[in-house]
């Protein structure tokens, strides 16, 4: 499918046109959000699965868009020829060996879904926008973030998820593209239930206060819990960060994909407040900022940009929710500030989540 080449491959065709050409029968792996949104596609694609599975043991007498849910012991009865189209997110080892295992003795592929927006990360998509893309792998700054940013690109457009593996990283690795400078004050934006201020805290332990943000009102009352046990240190904001302040619509989960877009079935509308970082950060020195937040990232780097050019905060913004994420959100921040050094870390897991860029 591609060739490889100094900097970003050459391609001929993506998933979707492998797919198209594809004889065997379609099987998708999974019943959830993703799985909701693959055949989605495939059914725009005029391609038809020929079944659903789940893990053995995870089968109930159900159903999944018309389709009986079937064990993957069934399907290999059914057909001695087959892809396997994994449809959901992982992190867990003991799940990912399990797939890994899978994908040594069958053909496996994981088609790349946007989170958020509309953009699929098509050889079309690639072809349109491959200078920004070559832009930004020159702004890169070490090995380690070029290496990502290749294979990222590759499984994107392959589906094929080996070329996830290559490239991970450990925690402890992501928050070392940190070490640059101290840390006093911080903003982390995506705040979920505290969890990364706790980090934040083991990681680089002189910071001295947190302003959090959450939107997702029951992730906040989480939040808000752990923010009384240390409110010396930690100040909860309920609120979604976005380029200006007033309120918003906000599809609220309960888990870590609550979003300003709301995508998942649990999801059910709620009014939130809108805060921007250059109102939270009046009167205060900002030395680092978080911006997890579900694809609404570029929105509230928009309503960063003060404080970004004033303070030139270091900051970890996550650039997987969408499509163009890779190449926009880059290519602000070296608008907006060229002494900005970037590295691109990301710890293991299936599809190609938790890619964060470092900005120092």
């Amino acid at each position: 499918m591609m060739e490889k080449s100094e900097t970003l491959p050459d391609i001929s065709e993506d998933i979707w046109d492998c797919l198209r050409r594809e004889s065997r029968p379609l099987v998708v792996y999974g019943t959830g959000d993703g799985a909701e949104k693959l055949i989605t596609r495939l059914y725009n694609l005029r391609l038809r699965p020929s079944a659903v599975f789940a893990s053995d043991g995870f089968v109930r007498d159900r159903s999944f868009l018309h389709y009986r849910v079937e064990s993957f012991s069934e399907i290999c009865t059914r057909w001695k020829e087959f892809v396997i189209l994994l449809a959901f997110g992982t992190s867990r080892p003991e799940v990912l060996r399990r797939i890994y295992d899978m994908a040594d003795r069958y053909p496996l592929w994981m088609p790349d879904l946007p989170m958020a927006g509309e953009e699929y990360f098509t050889a079309s998509f690639y072809r349109r926008h491959r200078t920004e893309l070559e832009q930004v792998y020159a702004l890169l700054a070490d090995e380690l973030s070029r290496q990502i940013f290749l294979s990222v690109i590759r499984y994107k457009l392959t589906g094929d998820i080996r070329h996830l593996r290559e490239g991970c990283c450990s925690e402890e690795a992501c928050y070392a593209c940190l070490r640059s400078r101290p840390i006093r004050l911080a903003i982390d934006g995506g705040a979920y239930n505290g969890d990364t201020v706790y980090r934040l805290f083991c990681y680089r332990p002189e910071v001295e206060e947190v302003l959090a943000v959450e939107a997702d009102r029951r992730n906040y009352n989480k939040l808000e819990r752990y923010a009384a046990s240390d409110p010396e240190h930690i100040t909860a904001f309920y609120g979604a960060l976005w380029r200006h302040t007033g309120t918003g619509m906000f599809g609220a989960s309960g888990n870590r994909n609550a979003s300003m877009y709301g995508g998942s079935y649990g999801a059910c509308s709620e009014e939130v407040p809108l805060l921007t970082v250059d109102g939270l950060a009046v009167g205060r020195h900002v030395d680092y900022i978080k911006y997890d937040i579900e694809g609404a990232e570029a929105e509230a780097l928009y309503g960063s940009r003060r404080t970004i050019q004033n303070d030139r905060p270091m900051l970890a913004v996550s650039v997987y929710h969408r499509s163009e994420d890779l190449f926009r959100i880059p290519l602000l921040l070296h608008d907006w500030n060229p002494s900005y050094r970037f590295r691109l870390r990301r710890t293991e897991c299936l599809p190609a989540w938790e890619i964060t860029l470092y900005a120092t």
